[in-house]
């Protein structure tokens, strides 16, 4: 695929169309610019070190890396978020949550926590258009946080606070108006996680068919919640029943079911009793 006077344009016309996109991204991070810089420059040859270096990246990709790692970035909610192996890679469906708390929650001084943050994502996301409220971030993993505190420090955030813990512990005795959620919630015997396994895991899976993690958010969060605090979990595809016959035994009732662009049942809005 590649020579000593390979051409930005004869790189690109070896690839498939299905493969397009891939190229041009990775072609961008060899050459450390912009995608438009690929489009107007064909006739650019690369050197050996970018041929290298491209080569490398390739190699990873059509093994079946996710683009995101080989960037070292993802877009979620127009914001570019960097991520690593410690981190998953943010997904649009994740973006209902944001969206849930962004077009019901307009005041100045509402509060904020982000159980199992991971790269900061929603986090983050919320504290860009919400830069008066207190938000809190925990994550059990040290890396992940690390990841979510560069996220939040490049895009400028102040008001978000980073704690390590696993789910309510680092927040003891706190209360919070909004407590979101994006658990781990797959089965250890899903066949889906054979197309996951370059993620970590312990952001994934759970015990209990999945479900291990939501149920323990779902019967401690009224303890975290102020009055008339909302609860909001994203949960796996085929999890509404078992979350909501879960719920149905703790001081939580459901207000809202959030859909992804699939119209699939993402998310589940909770409300203190």
């Amino acid at each position: 695929m590649t020579n000593e006077k390979t051409t930005i344009g004869q790189l690109l016309a070896a690839v498939g169309s299905d493969l397009h996109l891939d190229c041009e991204l990775l072609l961008a991070k060899v050459f450390d610019q912009s995608r438009s810089f690929i489009y107007m420059f064909p006739e650019l040859i690369l050197t050996k070190s970018q041929i290298d270096r491209f080569h490398q990246l390739w190699m990873r990709r059509l093994q079946g890396e996710p683009l995101a790692y080989l960037l070292g970035y993802k877009e979620f909610w127009g914001l570019n978020f960097k991520v690593n192996q410690h981190t998953l890679i943010p997904r649009p469906e994740t973006e209902t949550i944001v969206e849930y708390v962004l077009s019901n929650y307009v005041n100045e001084d509402y509060s904020l926590l982000d159980v199992g943050t991971g790269s900061g994502a929603i986090a983050c996301a919320i504290a860009n258009e919400r830069p008066n409220w207190k938000l809190t971030a925990t994550d059990i993993s040290f890396d992940s946080l690390a990841i979510a505190k560069m996220n939040a420090k490049q895009l400028g955030l102040s008001n978000i606070q980073f704690l390590q813990g696993d789910t309510f512990n680092p927040v003891k005795e706190r209360q919070y108006d909004i407590i979101v959620s994006n658990p781990p919630y797959i089965a250890g015997t899903d066949p889906h996680l054979t197309h996951l396994q370059y993620e970590p895991r312990e952001a994934l899976v759970a015990s209990d068919h999945g479900m291990a993690v939501l149920k323990s958010l779902i019967a401690n969060a009224a303890n975290y919640l102020s009055h008339e605090g909302i609860l909001i979990v994203e949960h796996g595809y085929d999890q509404l029943n078992a979350v909501n016959q879960f719920s149905a035994t703790t001081d939580l009732h459901n207000i809202s079911i959030l859909h992804d662009l699939a119209g699939i049942a993402r998310a589940c809005v909770f409300k203190k009793i």
